[in-house]
């Protein structure tokens, strides 16, 4: 048999031709000429760039196909990686039924990364290792970190100090304002959230956190922002109120958020000399604070000053820890380091087992396994997060520090167990790997989706090929719908593959997607491509459809008039089958509207009934029992109508529609689901996140809340920089995670896209607009006249005590003959309720008016 080093660009025609019979059977469709090249490669390494609709799964089997059968590797010498299990036992079903028709295919199997790991520590060590809990269930992780921290704090004072650290000055983001140059820049900063201190009142800057943190800490009460008991205004209604108060002291403390001024005609100097004097006239005790940076890199600096002040004061009322110690020798508990220990422990009494504790714990169950895993990479790791400011360099120092005597005690349980978790699996079967230990007996390997591979997974597969030289990687991926860098999937192992892989690396792009149109293959690509760092392909469909493929809808509007709309469509195609392509258009249009309203006006009559009691009339009763309530009036007719005497009809497909959300909690429960489900039989309805949604497809797609924000899409909201610091560098370029994320929504639809968005413009997302503007979209104003040409359906049914059971006949025989029905501006919607005094009084005259509302919308060219 040649080689396949002997397949090149001068006979590859002659191989494709020997093997296309294999490649137009191995699937239930011929693979096409870009997917028979990728599966002939002869490259030590191969990167088939499949985008979305394009066949990656069958390239996959064709490419196992064409080893077996040019004898080029068994069965068992071929290994197939997936991420999730569920993509590797979907891979594992399909290229057994596929392959087994032909060959005997004992021994292969796909499996994921960790399966692979598993099997090698087991091959090494001679027993299977047994998987930690912590590492699959995050709430034993939480519970564990949790035990951790309480114990390192009441053990280790280094660590106890670290947790009141993190209260005091971390989480509140204390930052002085003599760390800024501008003063703009310093209110911004502290405008962006509320400052709470450790006790949990609410300051207005950050010295004032600082200084009632430290009070905490020395066991002073205070009360904040106290007002002064005598007649004294710094302004028209603005009488004066200290910073603070210390009641046992009966000392007033003034903070001012700025060094000490060296100019003392300054605002800030003046002020100050003004309270002095206040106090002075009164009689009161009293002293002002300055800022100084260093109090923030040593708190107890400012716990010495202030118990100096204290005592300057002349008081020995203070019953605080620290400063009932301090009288007789001020600096002797604060000092000593057990008694520093001893007062942060009592301060973070205060704190244990509240929301601000448990979040914490939440946060370092994120950084524990990124920092694991970042310490098992061999080498230096210069893709670091930028930190932008001093409040993050100490944030970023804190958390590493709080972390890594977590990680210990996490490495010291999974070895007095006898445990292992999913990362220290790959690690240590990467060192059996490259020590030799364990013999790779593969000679081809196959990954799928290889854009969301991870630094730890690619380490493994890089010691697989030093090991073996010889050995053949193709890998299928798509860089465009890279979206877990979240969880550690590097992008740069996909746009650089050649130089992170193998210098002769081949890359062969898959162009025809069997998914969606070429409307939307257009608007799709050219929105992705805006970023410069993803890999250059030009995708284009098999379908040549040009017709409008993405919506913009207001998002006032609900999802009920679109899906109303989708289950028009589907009742005209069940009318039309079983009724025949000659009814005319007024009249379905016409019976389809009121089927709707009836079912409508049914489903509020017994709402009404079960939640007022009233009592319908007879004739309003008769009617309802008379009306069928699903389907038109002409499929009602003949439920049982027969297939040119081939039995009875089939049932209608149902369309399926996929609702996607960038936030999970903006979704529809399942309450609304089921709602849905009863009011649109036609349709197939599913919810999703965008991140969950890949691998999936639609017929139609419904895009959530498509708005600026931090719940908008994109995101605004911040990346946290410790996370960050762990996580493989982003490309710098804006939003580029989230533009994947928004290629992946707009690409799992089949036929039409819905972006749902707010009606004020300049709140609709940057997506929205450049879509728009990149399209040249045309905007389809609310002209009413035109709606009612055919573009909105209205209908109202007037129900009283004469009304028979042919209504639905009636109406339509007014709507043929052109005759206008009766208008009422009432719409039945799911974003609001009409008040239930309202209804029971229309229902008392026997009138109910039911309208279909109109869908207002943009839509892209």
């Amino acid at each position: 048999m040649q080689p396949l080093d002997s397949i090149n660009n001068d006979n590859s025609a002659a191989w494709l031709a020997r093997y296309a019979d294999l490649f137009d059977s191995i699937e239930s469709t011929p693979l096409t000429p870009e997917q028979r090249q990728a599966c002939i490669s002869n490259a030590p390494a191969t990167l088939v760039l499949a985008g979305a609709g394009t066949g990656k799964t069958s390239t996959l089997t064709g490419r196992a196909a064409f080893l077996m059968a040019h004898g080029l590797a068994q069965p068992d010498e071929i290994l197939c990686l997936a991420f999730a299990r569920e993509a590797a036992l979907e891979i594992d079903t399909r290229l057994k039924r596929r392959l087994a028709a032909r060959w005997p295919i004992q021994g292969f199997a796909a499996s994921t990364f960790h399966s692979l790991g598993l099997r090698i520590v087991r091959e090494v060590e001679g027993k299977a290792p047994v998987l930690t809990e912590l590492c699959s269930d995050r709430q034993k992780l939480t519970a564990f970190i949790h035990e951790q921290m309480l114990h390192l704090a009441a053990t280790s004072a280094q660590y106890a100090g670290l947790l009141f650290e993190y209260f005091a000055m971390i989480e509140p983001g204390l930052a002085l304002s003599c760390e800024f140059s501008e003063r703009c820049a310093y209110l911004a900063k502290n405008s962006a959230h509320l400052l709470q201190t450790v006790r949990g009142d609410i300051v207005r800057f950050s010295f004032d956190c600082l200084v009632a943190n430290t009070l905490c800490l020395m066991g002073i009460e205070y009360e904040y922002r106290k007002h002064y008991p005598y007649p004294v205004f710094l302004g028209r209604r603005r009488p004066y109120q200290s910073t603070f108060y210390l009641r046992e002291a009966n000392v007033y403390v003034d903070v001012f958020d700025c060094v000490r001024p060296i100019d003392e005609r300054c605002v800030a100097a003046t002020l100050s000399r003004r309270l002095a004097g206040i106090h002075q006239y009164y009689g009161t005790h009293h002293f002002i604070l300055w800022e100084a940076p260093e109090y923030l890199l040593d708190i107890w600096q400012l716990v010495e000053l202030l118990n100096r002040k204290i005592i300057e004061c002349g008081t020995a009322a203070c019953k605080g820890r620290g400063a009932t110690a301090c009288n007789n020798n001020p600096n002797r508990q604060i000092r000593n380091r057990q008694g520093r220990a001893d007062m942060q422990r009592a301060c973070l009494q205060l704190l244990v087992g509240s929301v601000r504790w448990f979040s914490l714990v939440d946060s370092l169950a994120t950084v524990l396994p990124l920092y694991l895993q970042s310490k098992a990479q061999l080498g230096p790791d210069a893709r670091r997060a930028e930190l932008k400011g001093a409040w993050e360099q100490r944030r970023m120092v804190n958390i590493t520090a709080l972390v890594q005597p977590l990680a210990t005690a996490y490495k010291v349980r999974l070895q007095t167990q006898g445990e292992i978790d999913f990362d220290d699996m790959i690690a240590r079967a990467t060192q059996y790997v490259a020590s030799g230990r364990f013999v790779v007996p593969w000679r081809d390997i196959l990954i799928d989706e290889f854009q969301d591979i991870s630094m730890p997974r690619f380490a493994l597969i890089a010691a697989m090929l030093r090991q073996r030289p010889d050995l053949r990687l193709f890998c299928v991926g798509d860089d465009w719908q890279a979206i877990y860098r979240f969880a550690g999937s590097d992008i740069r192992y996909s746009t650089q593959f050649s130089e992170y892989v193998h210098p002769q690396a081949r890359i062969v792009p898959l162009s025809c997607t069997f998914r969606f149109n070429q409307a939307l293959c257009n608007v799709s690509s050219r929105f992705l491509m805006k970023n410069p760092f993803q890999n250059r392909k030009r995708l284009f469909a098999a379908s040549n459809d040009l017709r409008l493929v993405v919506t913009v809808a207001r998002q006032e509007d609900g999802l009920a008039v679109i899906l109303s709309k989708l289950q028009q469509a589907q009742t005209r195609w069940m009318y039309v089958t079983q009724c025949g392509d000659h009814i005319p258009e007024t009249l379905f249009q016409s019976t389809c509207a009121v089927s709707f309203a009836l079912r409508a006006g049914i489903r509020l009559m017994k709402w009404i009934v079960a939640r007022t009691g009233f009592t319908m009339p007879t004739g309003l009763m008769s009617a309802v029992a008379d009306i069928h309530p699903v389907g038109c009036s002409a499929c009602v007719a003949a439920p049982a109508q027969t297939t040119a005497g081939h039995g009875p009809a089939p049932s209608p497909p149902k369309d399926s529609v996929l609702i996607l959300a960038r936030f999970a909690h903006l979704l529809p429960d399942s309450d609304r689901l089921s709602a849905y489900a009863e009011r649109y039989p036609g349709l197939q309805i599913s919810v999703s996140t965008v991140h969950a949604s890949k691998g999936l497809e639609a017929d139609y797609v419904l895009i959530l809340n498509m708005e600026q924000g931090i719940y908008g899409f994109p995101s605004s909201r911040h990346a946290d920089l410790v996370i960050e610091h762990f996580l493989p560098q982003p490309e710098c370029f804006e939003h580029a995670d989230e533009r994947r994320l928004f290629y992946v929504a707009l690409t799992r639809a089949r036929k039409h896209v819905w972006l749902l968005v707010p009606q004020d413009i300049k709140k609709r997302s940057v997506f929205v607009r450049e879509l728009l503007q990149e399209n040249k979209a045309t905007v389809c104003s609310f002209d009413k006249r035109r709606l009612a040409r055919g573009g909105r359906w209205k209908v109202i049914i007037r129900l009283g005590h004469s009304c028979s059971s042919n209504l639905a006949v009636k109406i339509a025989r007014r709507l043929r003959s052109g005759r206008r029905l009766h208008a009422h501006e009432t719409t039945l919607a799911d974003r609001q309720e009409r008040p239930v005094a309202g209804i029971v009084d229309k229902v008392k005259r026997s009138f109910i008016g039911i309208g279909v509302g109109a869908e207002k919308k943009n839509r892209i060219i």
